[in-house]
């Protein structure tokens, strides 16, 4: 095999790379969209709990006499914000995960001369 030769099985080699590269970095962005969409569900659900949680609460505040019945639900409301903690948590992990991802994508296309 001559030099020219070699050098047009590199070039189809590079083509074939950069292709599969440029598909696989495709589909990576599609799954990080629909992450994407998932998150910004969560949020608009996390807003409307939040502000019939505190319709709700308001008027309960409203209603309760009673210590042993404010603390019970302060107990539940303290439950409801743990876990709404735990869900933001969750997301900054997924978008430090994105961002992991997209940065180690970046790095491959500048390798491949993608740019």
């Amino acid at each position: 095999m001559n030099e020219e030769q070699q050098n047009q099985l590199l070039e189809k080699i590079d083509k074939r790379i950069a292709e599969r590269l440029a598909e696989q970095s495709k589909q990576i962005d599609k799954r990080f969209d629909d992450v994407d969409k998932r998150l910004d569900r969560q949020d608009e659900d996390f807003a409307e709990i939040s502000t019939h949680l505190n319709a709700r609460i308001d008027g309960l505040e409203e209603k309760l006499d009673t210590k042993a019945d404010k603390e019970r639900v302060y107990a539940s409301l303290d439950a409801i914000m743990n876990r709404l903690g735990h869900d933001e948590a969750e997301r900054a992990a997924v978008t430090s995960q994105v961002d992991r991802h997209e940065t180690m994508l970046q790095k491959v296309a500048r390798r491949l001369g993608l740019n």
